[in-house]
């Protein structure tokens, strides 16, 4: 399962791998992520919608990061949430695709209130249409990437089989040298 708001609080994964740009400071990364997202093309790619969009990733990511430690929200967060939502403005526009209707909000305001309505959306329909237990963060100390658990016992600690595959590599060399090291003491 695919959430906006999920993509866009990973898309700070840069910090930790610095090889990579930050997709919120680079005018082509944040193009592509509009397009991926089917949001508004931002025409003046400048300074105070760059902040904007860093200061919402870090309201999310902590709130996130509340959500799958402590199962919940504080209450301070949930204001925080509110203003945001209380910001938007907004229509409803009815749209054919194929052989489905479906049912658009455009935001009435700039683009950049068009992403950041669509991104805080996506995180409110989030933690009120599915179950939160299912949000969490990589086990991996060096991804910390976040996603949305669809295994059916909700059991999944890692982001893909990737860091699966390398934290379990990661055990068994830790169980193996402390094994070598005991036997050779």
């Amino acid at each position: 399962m695919k959430f906006l708001c999920i993509d866009f609080v990973n898309s700070q994964w840069y910090k930790t791998h610095k090889i990579f740009k930050d997709p919120l400071k680079d005018r082509d990364l944040f193009k592509s992520f509009c397009e991926k997202w089917d949001l508004a093309n931002v025409g003046t790619f400048d300074r105070k919608l760059t902040d904007k969009l860093l200061e919402l990733r870090d309201f999310l990511s902590h709130a996130v990061n509340d959500l799958c430690t402590k199962n919940t929200i504080c209450q301070k967060d949930i204001d925080e949430m509110n203003k945001y939502l209380a910001s938007l403005s907004f229509c409803k526009v009815l749209k054919k695709e194929e052989e489905r209707y479906i049912l658009n909000i455009i935001p009435d305001k700039s683009n950049l209130n068009q992403i950041i309505s669509k991104v805080i959306l996506s995180f409110v329909e989030m933690i009120t249409n599915y179950d939160i237990k299912r949000i969490k963060i990589c086990k991996n100390p060096e991804c910390g990437w976040i996603f949305y658990d669809e295994s059916r016992n909700h059991t999944r600690k890692w982001c893909d089989n990737t860091c699966a595959s390398l934290m379990k590599v990661r055990k068994f060399r830790k169980r193996h040298t402390i094994k070598k090291a005991s036997n050779s003491g």
